[in-house]
């Protein structure tokens, strides 16, 4: 994997082979950031990637000038191997890292985002829970969007606000935007 544009363009990240993380694969990073860069500008968002595991896609944002990620995963492995990336590219003051339970820190959030990026385990039962909580605990500013990396077979076009539904290869991708103001 590497960084595909931006500040931090061309550096790998080399996740530890103890990981767990199913990491979005590089042609649907450039994918979904060719559709992001359409409809965002980067500079200045505040982004939380749920699930972050090797934290690609919130290293992606930052790269492309976010202000602030919030990577969150429950992993060890992946608390870690961040924390040296953080440190290792000296990202401190923009990244950082909440060891935790996705769906036990949603409900204590207090920052809200511009751009929240889920990529669950592909064994989720219900991936309808993830636009369900952000949307019930208000965690999207007015017109920030929400993205799901899910399997094929889940369908989320019937859930509050979905937008659109984006494929590269085997990887699904399901908007939905917040209204603004």
């Amino acid at each position: 994997m590497r960084i595909i544009s931006g500040s931090l363009k061309g550096r790998k990240i080399n996740p530890p082979a103890n990981s767990k993380a199913r990491p979005t694969t590089d042609f649907a990073k450039e994918g979904l950031f060719s559709a992001l860069e359409a409809r965002m500008d980067f500079h200045q968002a505040v982004v939380f990637d749920l699930f972050c595991g090797t934290g690609n896609i919130g290293l992606e944002c930052l790269s492309r000038g976010a202000e602030h990620v919030y990577g969150i995963d429950i992993s060890t492995v992946s608390q870690h191997f961040l924390n040296g990336i953080i440190r290792d590219w000296q990202l401190t003051e923009r990244y950082t890292f909440i060891r935790a339970d996705v769906w036990r820190i949603l409900k204590n959030l207090t920052v809200k985002a511009d751009l929240i990026f889920a990529d669950p385990p592909f064994t989720l039962k219900d991936y309808t829970a993830i636009p369900l909580a952000v949307q019930e605990h208000a965690l999207l500013n007015p017109g920030g969007l929400l993205i799901v990396e899910h399997p094929k077979t889940v369908d989320l076009s019937h859930l509050p606000n979905f937008d659109h539904e984006k494929t590269y290869g085997s990887i699904h991708f399901s908007f939905f935007q917040q209204a603004s103001l």
